[in-house]
C-alpha cells in the first residue's frame, strides 16, 4: 500500500467510469480497484465527497465561532501523522444524555471480501475527542460500528467503545480485519463516515484523523507459533520465533513485494504484546517503511560480512522511493529492535549516488507519543550501500511539528553494525540518559567486496565520492553516550560534533579508528563545562586530526594523532591503558528444546500485557514444573510469551536451562505501555533478611540463564514507601547469564556472590530502577558485566493499572533522594579476578563501582547526579583500572585505582 500518492487507477476510473459503470444510482461514487482505497487528505489524494456534512446528529453543536454542528474537513499545516494534512473533526457535546454526530466523508462503492482490512490513525486533542471512529454504511443499510468487528486490541469499532482505549494528544493506530467477521464478505461499502458518539458527558471535542486505508490483505495466521529456529549462521543465543514472515506471505526469493506481509507480521506481534518476528535466510523485496513497533524484534539470519563468503543470510532489497525526504527503510520503536539483517539498495550508484532517507530510523518520542521513547536497538546488521545509515531523533514530530522535546529519545543500543554508507553514516540528536555504541564499522570495502550479485563497484570510485561528500558520525545533543570500537574511513569528516536540539554533546570514546579523512574529529558545539574524550584511538586527517572550534576541551589519551590539532586539545600518553577491546559472550544452553509455559501441559495463567487487568492467578507452580521438566531432560529453553504473570513464590532454573521472555533486545516499560513478558512477584515483601533470603529467581547450576523479561513488584509502590525485598536473581554455578532483563523497581537486583564459583558469568543489559544493591559479583574468574543502567524514573514509567502508583513528577521526592542516592551501589565486586565491566551507568546512585576486593577493569562508567557523599569508584582493596569515567556530583575515587580520562561536572 502506498500512502499519500496519486493513484493511477483513480485517474483511470474518472476517465473510464461511464464505460465500466453505466449511469445509474452508483455512477458518481468513488470506486476502488481490487477493493482498495486510501487517503491521507493530501491535495493529491481522493478529495472528500462531503466537507463538514452531518448525516445524522443529536445534541451536538459547533466547536466555536458561530459553528452549529460538527466539523469534518481536511486541514493543512496543523497536526498530521504524515505528509502535511489530516482530517480535523470538532464539535460540542450539549447533553449529558446520549449525544452523537455522524458526518459523511466519502461516497464510495467498495466490495468487501473475507480479507478486507481497515486502518487509520487518530489524534484526540481532548478527552471527549477520544469517542470518535470511522464508520461505514453498507449498501444493505448495515453499519461497521454494529457489525461485531473489533480493533487490534479487541475493542468494538463503535465510537462510544473506542474512547476507552485511545490516548489524548498522541497518534493512535486503529486496525481491523473487518472482512473476516461472519456475514461481512459480499457486502459493499456505500459511504465512509467519521462519527462522535458518547453518553454521560458534555463539552468540547476536537482531534485529527490521517492515513486511512481499506485494503485487501492475504488472510494471515494470527495465532502465535513460538518455536526455536535453526539458523544457517552461528549465533550467541538460542534464536526464538513467535511469528514467521513467510507464514504471512513474505516472499524469500525477492520476486514479490514483501512489505505488507512483513508489516502485518510485526503488527500481529505488536497487538499480542510483543515478541520476535523471524525472517529466514533469503532476499525480501521492500518498497515502503517497515515500522518495527514497541516490544517487537524483527530478526534475521545474519552472516557477518567479515567472515565467510557467499550469501549474507537475510537480505532486504530496498526498492523504496528515492529522495532526501523519501521513506526510511526501518523505523524502530521503544523496547523494539532490528537484529541480524543485511540491507541492499539495487538502484544505488557508486559514481553518482542516489539520495535516500535513513536505512534505520529511531524516532523516539516523535512517533506515537511515549511508547517509542526508550531503548530502540539496532544490532548485527550490515548496510551494503546505504546513502544515509542510522538516523536517531531526526524525524519530525508525528503531531505535525518539529518540536525538540517531541524528538527526544533515550537509551538506544547500536551494536555490531557494519557497512558502506555513502553520505551520512550516523546522525544522532537529542538523546537522554545514555546510548551505547559498540563495534560500528563504516568502510567502503563492504560494498566493494560484495560481488556481482550486489553490483559491487570499484573501491576507488567509492572512496573518491565519500571522501569529497561524506561524514561518518554526525552527533548532536547526546547525553553521556558511551562509544566503544567505532571506526570509519574515507570520509571528508570522520566525527562531527554539532549543535543540539535541546542541550549539547557529552560523551566518551574508546578504541575509535578514524582514518583517511580530511578532518578526523571536528567539534563545532560541545558542553563547555567538560567536553569529550578519546582513549586508545587512532585519529588521522589530512587537514586535522582534531579541529576543536569550541570553548570546551577534547581529551585524547594513549592515542595516535596524525594531522595536527587546533583549539583546546589535551593530549596525554601514560601508555598503560589496555590496548585491545574486551571480548565476551554468554554461554548458551546446549539443548535447543522449547518448553512453552502457555501451552499444554502447563497452561500458565497470564493476562495481556497490552490490557488493563492485573493477573490474579498464581503461575509459579506450572512455570516451575516446566523448568523442572527441562532440567530433568538435560536442558532447554523455558519460554513465557508476552503477557503479565503473577508469581507468589520463587523459581529455580536448573543447569543448562534458560528462562526466557518475549524480548530479544533490552527492554523497559514505555510510559503507559508495558508490553513484553512481565513477571509480577509477590515474594519476600518487607523481608527482614533481604540480602540473604531466597531470591525470586535462582540460576541453580552451570549454564543456567535468564533472558528477555522484566520483573515488577506490584506491592512496592514508592508513593506509599519502599520496603526491602530479596534479590530478583541469584546465581549459583559457572557459565551463568542474565541478558536483556528489566528490573522495574528492584530493591536488590542480581547476586552472583553467594556461590563460591560463578566463573565466566555474563550479565548484559540489566536495566530499570535499582534501589539498594545492584550487581554483586563474588569470588570468580573471567566474568563480564555490560550495559547495566539504572535510573529512578523506570519505576514511574509503567503502564500497569494500579491505583495511586507513583508519578514521575515525584521521582526525586519518592525515589531518588530518599532511597537510591542514599544506598544504591550499581556494581559491587567482592573477590573476583579478571572482571570486565563495560558501558555501565547509574543516575542518582550512592556508588557507581565498589570494589571490596578483586582485579577489575572498567570501561566507560557513568555516574550522573551522585550522592554528595558518593563515589564513582570506591576501592577497599584490589587492582582496579577505570577507563573513561564520567561523573556529576559526588567524588570520583575513594581508595587506590588507576583512572584514565576522567570527565567531571560538579
Amino acid at each position: 500500500m502506498m500512502m499519500k500518492k496519486v493513484r493511477i487507477w483513480l485517474l483511470l476510473l474518472a476517465i473510464l467510469g461511464s464505460i465500466l459503470w453505466p449511469a445509474g444510482p452508483d455512477s458518481s461514487k468513488a470506486r476502488a480497484a481490487g477493493g482498495t482505497f486510501d487517503s491521507g487528505f493530501e491535495s493529491a489524494d481522493t478529495p472528500l465527497t462531503w466537507n463538514d456534512t452531518v448525516d445524522w446528529s443529536q445534541n451536538v453543536g459547533g466547536y466555536c465561532c458561530g459553528l452549529t454542528s460538527m466539523e469534518s474537513s481536511p486541514r493543512a499545516g496543523e497536526i498530521y501523522h504524515s505528509g502535511t494534512s489530516a482530517l480535523m473533526y470538532s464539535g460540542n457535546d450539549l447533553s449529558a444524555s446520549q449525544s452523537y454526530s455522524y458526518n459523511k466523508m466519502y461516497d464510495v462503492h467498495i466490495p468487501v471480501s473475507s480479507s478486507s482490512q481497515l486502518s487509520y490513525w487518530i489524534y484526540p486533542a481532548q478527552a471527549n475527542g477520544k469517542f470518535v471512529a470511522l464508520d461505514f454504511i453498507f449498501t444493505d443499510g448495515s453499519t461497521l460500528r454494529d457489525s461485531g468487528a473489533r480493533d487490534q486490541h479487541g475493542n468494538p469499532l463503535h465510537p462510544a467503545a473506542q474512547g476507552g482505549q485511545l490516548n489524548v494528544n498522541a497518534w493512535n493506530e486503529v486496525r481491523t480485519s473487518f472482512g473476516s467477521v461472519p456475514g461481512m464478505a459480499g457486502k459493499t461499502i456505500d459511504r465512509i463516515l467519521v462519527a462522535y458518539d458518547q453518553a454521560g458527558s458534555t463539552g468540547l471535542y476536537r482531534g485529527f484523523i490521517d492515513d486511512i486505508a481499506i485494503t485487501e490483505g492475504t488472510v494471515s495466521p494470527v495465532q502465535r507459533d513460538s518455536k526455536i529456529v535453526s539458523t544457517v549462521y552461528a549465533t550467541e543465543d538460542i534464536v526464538m520465533s513467535d511469528y514467521n514472515v513467510t507464514s504471512f506471505g513474505a516472499d524469500s526469493t525477492g520476486a514479490a513485494d514483501s512489505t505488507l506481509a512483513i508489516q502485518n507480521t510485526i503488527d500481529t506481534a505488536y497487538n499480542e504484546g510483543g515478541g520476535t518476528v523471524w525472517m529466514p535466510a533469503g532476499t525480501y523485496k521492500v518498497t515502503g517503511t517497515i515500522n518495527v513497533k514497541a516490544f517487537v524484534t524483527l530478526r534475521g539470519d545474519y552472516r557477518d560480512p567479515d567472515s565467510g563468503s557467499g550469501s549474507y543470510g537475510t537480505v532486504i532489497r530496498a526498492e523504496l522511493a528515492s529522495g532526501d525526504n523519501g521513506p526510511s527503510l526501518f523505523r524502530v520503536g521503544g523496547s523494539a529492535g532490528v537484529v541480524g539483517l543485511t540491507t541492499y539498495y539495487p538502484n544505488q550508484s557508486a559514481a553518482n549516488p542516489v539520495p535516500y532517507n535513513y536505512t534505520f530510523e529511531v524516532p523516539g518520542r516523535a512517533w506515537v507519543g511515549d511508547e517509542n521513547y526508550m531503548m530502540a536497538t539496532i544490532m548485527n546488521v550490515t548496510m551494503l550501500n546505504s546513502y544515509r545509515g542510522i538516523g536517531i531523533s531526526t524525524m519530525a514530530n508525528d503531531q505535525g511539528a518539529g518540536a525538540t522535546n517531541g524528538q527526544v529519545h533515550e537509551s538506544s543500543t547500536v551494536k555490531n553494525v557494519k557497512g558502506t554508507v555513502l553520505y551520512r553514516g550516523v546522525v544522532a540528536y537529542n538523546g537522554a540518559d545514555v546510548g551505547t555504541w559498540s563495534q560500528i564499522q563504516l568502510s567502503n570495502s563492504y560494498w566493494a567486496n560484495a560481488g556481482s550479485a550486489y553490483q559491487a563497484p570499484a573501491l576507488s570510485t567509492l572512496n573518491s565520492w565519500t571522501r569529497a561528500n561524506g561524514v561518518g558520525f554526525t552527533l548532536g545533543d547526546l547525553e553521556w553516550d558511551q562509544f566503544i570500537g567505532i571506526s570509519c574511513s574515507n570520509y571528508q569528516i570522520g566525527i562531527h560534533i554539532v549543535s543540539g536540539q535541546r542541550i549539547q554533546f557529552a560523551g566518551q570514546f574508546m578504541w575509535a579508528s578514524i582514518t583517511s579523512t580530511d578532518i578526523a574529529v571536528k567539534v563545532d558545539s560541545i558542553d563547555n563545562r567538560w567536553g569529550m574524550s578519546f582513549l586508545r584511538s587512532e585519529l588521522t586527517g589530512s587537514v586535522a586530526a582534531v579541529q576543536n572550534n569550541t570553548g570546551g576541551y577534547v581529551k585524547v589519551t594513549d592515542s595516535t594523532l596524525q594531522g595536527g590539532t587546533s583549539g583546546s586539545v589535551i593530549v596525554a600518553s601514560p601508555g598503560t591503558s589496555p590496548a585491545a577491546a574486551p571480548g565476551g559472550s554468554p554461554v548458551k544452553v546446549t539443548r535447543a528444546v522449547l518448553y512453552d509455559v502457555s501451552k499444554a501441559p502447563y497452561l500458565a495463567p497470564s493476562v495481556s500485557s497490552v490490557g488493563s487487568v492485573m493477573p490474579a492467578a498464581d503461575a509459579t507452580g506450572v512455570i516451575q514444573q516446566a523448568l523442572n521438566d527441562a532440567g530433568n531432560a538435560g536442558g532447554g529453553v523455558v519460554y513465557a510469551p508476552a503477557g503479565w504473570y503473577r508469581l507468589n513464590g520463587t523459581l529455580s532454573v536448573p543447569a543448562n536451562v534458560e528462562l526466557r521472555g518475549a524480548s530479544s533486545v533490552p527492554n523497559r516499560d514505555q510510559t503507559g505501555r508495558s508490553g513484553g513478558t512481565v513477571f509480577m512477584t509477590y515474594h519476600g515483601r518487607n523481608s527482614a533478611s533481604s540480602d540473604t533470603a531466597a531470591a525470586f529467581v535462582t540460576l541453580n547450576g552451570s549454564g543456567a540463564g535468564a533472558r528477555g523479561f522484566r520483573v515488577f513488584y506490584p506491592e512496592n509502590n514508592p508513593q506509599s514507601g519502599i520496603v526491602p525485598y530479596p534479590f530478583a536473581i541469584r546465581g549459583k554455578g559457572a557459565n551463568l547469564s542474565v541478558v536483556n532483563v528489566g528490573l522495574v523497581n528492584a530493591y536488590n537486583a542480581v547476586d552472583f556472590e553467594e556461590s563460591p564459583n560463578t566463573d565466566n558469568h555474563y550479565i548484559e543489559s540489566v536495566v530499570g530502577t535499582i534501589i539498594n544493591h545492584g550487581i554483586i559479583v563474588g569470588p570468580s574468574s573471567s566474568g563480564m558485566v555490560r550495559g547495566v543502567l539504572t535510573n529512578g524514573n523506570a519505576v514511574c514509567r509503567v503502564g500497569f493499572p494500579i491505583a495511586g502508583w507513583v508519578n514521575e513528577a515525584d521521582v526525586f521526592t519518592k525515589v531518588i533522594n530518599p532511597y537510591t542516592r542514599q544506598q544504591e551501589r550499581l556494581i559491587v565486586v567482592v573477590g573476583a579476578s579478571n572482571e570486565t565491566l563495560l558501558n555501565n551507568f547509574a543516575y542518582g546512585a550512592y556508588l557507581g563501582l565498589h570494589v571490596v576486593s578483586g582485579n577489575v577493569k572498567s570501561y566507560n562508567l557513568g555516574a550522573d547526579n551522585l550522592s554528595s557523599s558518593g563515589y564513582s569508584v570506591k576501592v577497599d582493596s584490589g587492582n582496579v583500572q577505570a577507563m573513561n569515567v564520567m561523573r556529576y556530583n559526588g567524588s570520583t575515587l575513594s581508595g587506590n585505582a588507576t583512572i584514565y580520562n576522567e570527565m567531571v561536572l560538579n
